[in-house]
């Protein structure tokens, strides 16, 4: 009861405001977020939200991908590392690290010599992964000291040019996690 008199003595309160006052509770209720903003900031979550999406959905297709439409797909995956950011390039960052760390054979198959500046940038984005794992080790050497066995182990059936590529991977992922 006491809402429904609340409700009703407010629209009563409302509607015999002036213009003027009026104005005052729009903006009011705009400011608490009750009526939604039309202006840029909506616009903009709209926006992350798509990114997102597009994001997630992208990895998911390469995680199901086969190899005719993989490298399509790491390549767009690569696409948004400029506009990633926040909770977004946290798991950005770590799918860039799982998938060649549990997927190495799937990853490097589908790449040729002509992609060494694409291994840099991914090795770029997955070493924001790696430098996290220094929290958890004892040293950031051991770390990427194990980082890389492991890796040379799951790599080991590689051979030429998957093998170089895999090699340039390690060699700059190690690098870059270094920096960070």
């Amino acid at each position: 009861m006491r809402l429904f008199i609340s409700t009703l003595s407010l629209l009563i309160l409302y509607t015999t405001h002036t213009t003027a006052g009026s104005n005052r509770l729009e903006q009011k209720n705009k400011d608490l977020f009750i009526v939604p903003d039309t202006n840029t900031n909506q616009r903009n979550f709209a926006g992350w939200e798509i990114l997102e999406n597009e994001v997630h959905n992208c990895m998911d297709s390469i995680t199901n991908s086969t190899s005719e439409n993989r490298k399509k797909l790491l390549y767009k995956f690569i696409s948004y590392s400029e506009k990633v950011d926040g909770a977004l390039a946290e798991s950005y960052a770590f799918f860039a690290f799982d998938y060649v760390n549990n997927h190495s054979l799937d990853f490097f198959s589908c790449l040729n010599h002509d992609d060494k500046k694409f291994i840099d940038s991914w090795a770029q984005i997955a070493a924001q992964e790696v430098s996290l794992g220094f929290s958890d080790a004892n040293t950031p050497k051991n770390y990427l000291k194990e980082l890389g066995i492991d890796f040379r182990s799951k790599t080991a059936t590689l051979t030429g040019n998957k093998l170089d590529l895999a090699d340039l991977y390690l060699k700059k992922l190690m690098a870059y996690s270094s920096k960070s």
